[in-house]
């Protein structure tokens, strides 16, 4: 006959608790006192802008720029690029993996700057300065050949 009452094991001894060990409470850990002087942290000063740095933020939409400064033909001009490549307009990134540099710099740049730029009758040489310059911006070591 099959029974199917559970109280037969009602009197099976329970296992024992574990037993845990007491550990001695811990002691407080002892700071050194800081120096007369010493700026609290919400007194701390804002870090400065390192060198080359020139990363700003414009007003209209929020995007960062760089400010690339270049001379062509011993006269500066300032073009300012958006710091992140993915600002960029997907023109300027279908140029690049078309090889199509120039036309790349040229939507990078914007009709406006662009045409500041070649105001000045830029060489070879100076657009491949202010590209390297661009490079040194964003990381890399140049804009390639």
């Amino acid at each position: 006959m099959n029974d199917n009452d559970f109280d037969q094991f009602e009197d099976a001894p329970k296992p024992a608790a574990k037993r845990v060990a007491k550990r001695p409470a811990k002691k407080p850990v002892k700071r050194a006192a800081r120096p007369a002087g010493a700026p609290e942290p919400q007194d701390r000063k804002p870090k400065k802008p390192q060198s080359g740095d020139n990363a700003r933020r414009r007003e209209a939409g929020g995007i960062e720029f760089l400010d690339i400064e270049v001379a062509v033909k011993g006269v500066p001009i300032t073009l300012a690029v958006p710091a992140h490549q993915g600002d960029w307009p997907v023109r300027a990134a279908r140029h690049f993996t078309r090889g199509e540099h120039i036309d790349a710099i040229e939507a990078v740049l914007g009709e406006e700057q662009w045409d500041a730029f070649m105001e000045l009758n830029p060489t070879i040489n100076d657009l491949n300065d202010f590209g390297n310059r661009l490079a040194a911006e964003l990381g890399m070591d140049s804009m390639g050949n």
